[in-house]
């Protein structure tokens, strides 16, 4: 027996073994196997994690540009310029407009100077024997709002504006087309272009809104009044007077106006000046204009727009000098609330409202009007 005792043993010790493991697995739960019967349970949602709320963007840096737009208000207020004395106080009427938007506008004409480098203010050169090229470009500066509101005012009106400027400017002196004006003290380029280098640019801009025959039409009958120009006349601090070829001078006039109509600007809302929406005499109106100007010429009502009618009255005025009365006569009727033109003018939309903050709304009362002549006649005499 002792030989086989520890095989005894050995076969208690796994009959224990084998019983412990037994009891165990009783103790522990069966596993359930899923019923292919049963449609399965919802899954569980996750548990949710904190994280912080978002937080609200910021408001933008750079609100919503908003433009003036007198245009419009010309638009609206052309029954009372026909009722002006003379035709060529509807240029003048746009030319203002343009001079309103300028100084309406937030931004434009900091940006317009930055992106030049033209100061406000610019002396005359000391003397004519000093002069050189690159002061030439100086006098933009302080001729900024007025070549600013005649690139305006030819966008606005297409090639009426060119012949209500050569009506306005015309003269036969030489010699006052072509000087370049001084401040009161003498020592500074005055706010004022030399009218032939303000038609020169409109005609240009003419040219470039693709207006090419007119342009040359009127430059033709500019040279007929004023002959034939080769140089500008700048006046010096020594006394002397500079002769600035007139081709220089159209040139970098020309850079000024190309920034103003065509470039891209902050302060238009990234638009360029002659994209702006409603402010350009398309190739269409000027079309509309001339079909018009006939009717007006025979005493005939115009039924286009009003400003289309407005350009139509100078185109014209033009061609049948000594008739502007009757013109004008004949643009009212057409302009009246009963006329045909009048009852089919659009309706004036909310966003079409002059505000105060805008600060560009025409004020065509008596005494604006009386202000304009009379500074008509201190610029332009």
């Amino acid at each position: 027996m002792g030989e086989h005792f520890e095989e005894i043993v050995g076969l208690v010790l796994y009959g224990l073994f084998m019983l412990a493991r037994r009891f165990l697995r009783k103790r522990q739960p069966e596993e359930q196997l899923p019923d292919p019967t049963r449609p399965a349970p919802p899954p569980r949602p996750a548990p949710a994690t904190a994280s912080p709320s978002p937080r609200p963007s910021p408001p933008s840096a750079s609100p919503a540009v908003v433009v003036p737009r007198p245009w419009r208000d010309l638009d609206r207020r052309a029954a009372d310029l026909a009722t002006l004395p003379g035709p060529w106080g509807i240029a003048q009427a746009f030319q203002q407009a343009g001079r309103l938007f300028f100084r309406a506008t937030t931004g434009l004409e900091p940006e317009l100077r930055a992106r030049m480098g033209l100061p406000r203010a610019a002396p005359l050169p000391a003397s004519a024997e000093t002069l050189v090229a690159r002061q030439l470009a100086l006098p933009m500066g302080p001729w900024m709002e007025t070549l600013f509101a005649d690139a305006w005012a030819t966008l606005a009106l297409g090639p009426a504006y060119a012949v209500g400027l050569r009506r306005t400017l015309g003269t036969d002196d030489h010699e006052q087309a072509v000087t370049i004006l001084a401040n009161d003290d003498g020592t500074h380029y005055g706010a004022i272009p030399p009218p032939h280098l303000r038609l020169l640019l409109s005609c240009d801009l003419l040219a470039l809104l693709e207006h090419r025959a007119e342009a040359s039409r009127q430059l033709t009958l500019w040279h007929g009044e004023v002959g034939s120009v080769e140089a500008f006349l700048l006046p010096t601090r020594a006394g002397d007077w500079a002769e600035v070829p007139d081709d220089l001078l159209r040139e970098l006039g020309a850079r000024v106006q190309e920034l103003i109509a065509s470039e891209p600007l902050a302060s238009l809302g990234g638009a360029s000046l002659g994209a702006l929406e409603g402010l350009r005499f398309t190739h269409a109106d000027q079309n509309a204009a001339e079909q018009a100007a006939a009717a007006l010429a025979s005493g005939r009502i115009a039924r286009v727009g009003p400003r289309v009618a407005l350009a139509a009255a100078l185109l014209a005025s033009d061609d049948a000098a000594g008739h502007e009365g009757a013109i004008l006569a004949a643009l009212r009727r057409s302009l009246a609330p009963e006329s045909p033109t009048a009852r089919h003018a659009p309706e004036r939309r909310p966003y079409d409202r002059p505000t105060a903050s805008r600060g560009a709304f025409l004020d065509l009362s008596p005494a604006a009007l009386r202000e304009a002549m009379v500074a008509r006649a201190i610029l332009w005499r």
